[in-house]
């Protein structure tokens, strides 16, 4: 009986180890739930700024950390949670005048994240929308300008729905999705932390 009891429990960790070999050489091959991606730089923090703000002197940086008030107003608003515990926004200056914001943001498209800046005018209105780097396999269409200048001249309190207001892109409908919601956010933000005090 010993020996049964000694054999079963020789075969149960024999069959642990080879599990856990497996799982290993599993994991050293690389991560099988993404497909490939080759992760494409399109601008740089400092050149998506001059390419926002292509007429500003300067340009100011402020590191916003929101208040639980702020957090449930804008959460309230978007109908779903920030991921983000603050933000950076940056205000461009001509001629001394302010002359709009921006925020650089990410949103998850299909598998992985994909970074932009928004620029709005000091009303809130969009100007520009930049990717800055896209990490999908697929869906890069989205980085092009006939599809970003959709967004151009909405504003916080505007439905961006996707097919209505916002034409999708053919084979690139979570990337869309992604930029979509990353837009309404960056403009409900400021919103409520800017352009109502």
């Amino acid at each position: 009986m010993a020996t049964r009891r000694r054999t079963s429990n020789h075969l149960i960790l024999a069959f642990l180890l080879l599990v856990h070999a497996g799982n290993l050489a599993w994991s050293k091959s690389g991560d099988r739930s993404y497909p490939e991606f080759v992760e494409q730089v399109f601008l740089t923090e400092e050149r998506a700024l001059k390419s926002v703000f292509p007429d500003s002197e300067n340009v100011d940086r402020d590191v916003h950390a929101f208040t639980e008030v702020e957090r449930k107003k804008i959460e309230s608003r978007l109908g779903w949670t920030l991921s983000e515990k603050e933000v950076t926004v940056y205000r461009g200056y001509r001629n001394g005048a302010p002359s709009g914001y921006a925020l650089i943001t990410e949103e998850i498209g299909k598998f992985k994240p994909i970074t932009f800046i928004v620029k709005t005018s000091n009303e809130g209105k969009i100007e520009r929308i930049d990717i800055m780097v896209y990490r999908e396999s697929v869906g890069s269409e989205v980085k092009r300008q006939r599809f970003l200048r959709q967004f151009r001249g909405k504003r916080a309190k505007d439905p961006l729905r996707i097919n209505r207001d916002i034409l999708n892109v053919t084979g690139a409908t979570m990337s869309v999705q992604a930029i979509t919601a990353g837009t309404k956010k960056v403009l409900v933000i400021l919103e409520e932390l800017y352009l109502k005090k």
